[in-house]
């Protein structure tokens, strides 16, 4: 699907470099759109007020610039809709094959201009083929087999860019059982524990990376569910001075199938069921995550 971008929401300054040293790999796009109350306001174009983020910003302050450029003043923004994979590609006149990974933040208006444009949400596509964050992921994975297993694209874009920064868009789940157990993985490297999940890949959905990722890492096949949190602060520089900032999507999960068994890979080294008062020792960001997980509360974006 082909999005006019609009012409007053500048940016994609990362992309443009990007694409100026990766000729011709399709490349992820992590976006902010907003979808600012019932009626919802639109641009010019009648499309979602949206723009590109840009490495060393976040989420919310790509929502609060384009709140600002609207003219508008947002309250109780969150995380609404996740849209990635086949059905939204894009060959941008300028930039060639992208991916977009579409984070829609949902929200009212505490001062809404009389003048902005408004369409019925049945009218927004983003909205309707999206990831409800309230009414959970569509299309639910049901079966780890339909997940899209892509190339490797970080490897591949890495060979162009060597260990410049580059968003490493991820993907995984919260998963907890009848008794309220929470089921966590820990890296070989660095013993961190975490959520199961890992990199998307070009064709994938947000859920079927998290399915996919937790079949090859534990051997369970899971459901995602409702959207937990978008997360974009987090900057790591990994033992061999490659650079990300990641953009992790978080849902639930119910597990469906499978048995656990030991990573073929060697890159997860535990995993298990754990309840609230006797978790493994947990480092940021997965502390302030895992304490989102079991309080309940969400989506919540940073």
């Amino acid at each position: 699907m082909t999005v006019p971008r609009p012409g007053s929401l500048p940016g994609r300054q990362h992309l443009r470099w990007l694409r100026s040293r990766v000729p011709h790999e399709r490349l992820f796009a992590p976006r902010v759109a907003l979808a600012l109350v019932a009626e919802i306001v639109v641009d010019a174009d009648g499309d979602l007020p949206w723009m590109d983020l840009e490495l060393d910003a976040s989420l919310s302050a790509a929502a609060g610039e384009l709140v600002a450029r609207l003219g508008e003043e947002g309250m109780g923004l969150e995380p609404w809709t996740v849209a990635t994979g086949p059905d939204w590609w894009e060959d941008d006149a300028e930039l060639g094959p992208v991916q977009p990974l579409w984070v829609v933040l949902a929200g009212g208006l505490a001062n809404r201009a009389a003048s902005s444009p408004t369409r019925p949400r049945s009218q927004v596509l983003l909205l309707e083929q999206g990831v409800d964050g309230r009414a959970g992921v569509r299309p639910a994975v049901a079966d780890a087999d339909q997940a899209v297993a892509g190339g490797d694209y970080v490897r591949a874009v890495r060979a162009h860019v060597a260990h410049e920064r580059i968003f490493y868009p991820w993907s995984g789940l919260a998963m907890r059982d009848e008794e309220g157990r929470l089921f966590l993985v820990r890296l070989r490297s660095g013993r961190q524990w975490h959520c199961p999940g890992g990199g998307m890949e070009i064709g994938e959905t947000a859920a079927a990376t998290a399915a996919r990722e937790l079949l090859e890492e534990t051997g369970l096949v899971a459901e995602p569910g409702q959207l937990i949190g978008c997360f974009s602060r987090l900057q790591r520089t990994f033992p061999n001075g490659d650079q990300i900032q990641a953009v992790a999507i978080l849902q639930s999960g119910r597990l469906t199938g499978g048995a656990l068994r030991p990573d073929s890979t060697d890159e997860i080294d535990q995993a298990g069921w754990f309840e609230a008062g006797s978790l493994p020792p947990l480092v940021p960001p997965w502390s302030e995550r895992v304490r989102l997980v079991l309080g309940g509360v969400g989506p919540r974006f940073d």
